[in-house]
Formats: C-alpha cells, structure tokens, sequence
C-alpha cells in the first residue's frame, strides 16, 4: 500500500500547500475519532486534531520513514491527547464519571453505518487499553507492529491483547442480546 500521506508531507515541505490540505482531507475524520479514544468527548477530539494539525503546519516536524507516515501521525495525535488530558486535570478537579461519558450525538453523524455505531457502543464497554487495539486494528488497518509502536508494546503484547480484546468483545456483544444483533449477524 503506498504511504501518500507521506508523499503529501514530503510535497508540503517542499513548498506545495495543497500537500497539506491532502494530509487533513486524508486523515482528519479517522483521527478525531482515534482521539476520541483518549479524551472521551468528539468537540475535545476536534480540538486536539486541530492542534496536531496546526503542529504540522507551523512546526514542519521532521519525519522519517522508519515507519508509515500514519502511524507518525497517530504517534503525535496520542501525545497531543495526552497533554490536553494533563492540561484538563491541572484546570479543573475533573470528575473521573466525565471521562466515562460517551457523546453519541457526534458520532451518529460520522458513522452512518449502523453496525459500525453498534460495534462502537460496545467497544466503548471494554478497557481503554483493549478499545484502542481493536480500533486502530480494525477501524484503522494498522498491523500489530504499527499498533505497537505506537501504544509503546512489544509485537507479542498487541497480539495477545487483540485476541482478549476480542474474547472480551464477544462477551458484551453476547450479554447485549438483540441490541446487538446487527453485529453479531455480521461477526458469526
């Protein structure tokens, strides 16, 4: 698969706008929702892409192919969703019921599919840790390898995880029953 990511870096670097704007047409809804991931709350997600994308623009990071251009960039985005969690809990005394809380009415709109919806209201019952494997797994195509450079995990660790993650997966869709029949027909 080619890395045009990459190819629209390299062009935008080389002084070529449109570059960048392929860049953001290229990644921007996937990545507010792997954001999304970390800060619990589309607007925040859309915030803290706007500031990874703005990072790209003004501070031209360098980057080198030692892996995808994707998974740089979802490197950067993990960063900047932490700092703006560290950011949220210096402001105010957050709640930790607040992080928990999943805004739904952005995410219909994005994913239209009713079986992704389904399959995100039950992600959003398992662990963080094992959420953001099946995500960028499945959601975002990313081999064990990617996904372990980037959650900071041996190759080993991410398949095991993604095999639990699933077994754990299986069971919230099973206990959900018909609420979950639309995924369960598409799994089995």
């Amino acid at each position: 698969m080619e890395d045009y990511g990459y190819k629209y870096y390299s062009d935008y670097l080389s002084g070529d706008p449109c570059g960048f704007e392929q860049i953001v047409k290229l990644y921007r809804e996937n990545l507010i929702l792997f954001i999304q991931q970390y800060v619990r709350d589309y607007q925040s997600a859309e915030d803290v892409s706007q500031d990874v994308f703005v990072k790209l623009y003004l501070k031209k990071p360098h980057y080198s192919p030692k892996a995808s251009f994707k998974t740089w960039l979802y490197t950067i985005a993990k960063r900047e969703a932490l700092n703006h969690l560290k950011k949220q809990k210096r402001e105010a005394d957050v709640d930790e019921a607040a992080f928990e809380n999943y805004d739904e009415e952005y995410l219909e709109p994005i994913l239209s599919d009713e079986r992704k919806i389904t399959l995100h209201r039950a992600l959003d019952e398992l662990t963080p840790e094992y959420r953001r494997a099946l995500y960028l797994c499945y959601f975002e195509d990313m081999a064990v390898n990617e996904i372990a450079k980037l959650l900071n995990k041996r190759p080993a660790q991410i398949s095991d995880m993604l095999y639990n993650a699933k077994k754990a997966l299986k069971a919230v869709i099973m206990k959900g029953g018909s609420k979950y029949e639309i995924l369960r027909t598409g799994t089995e």
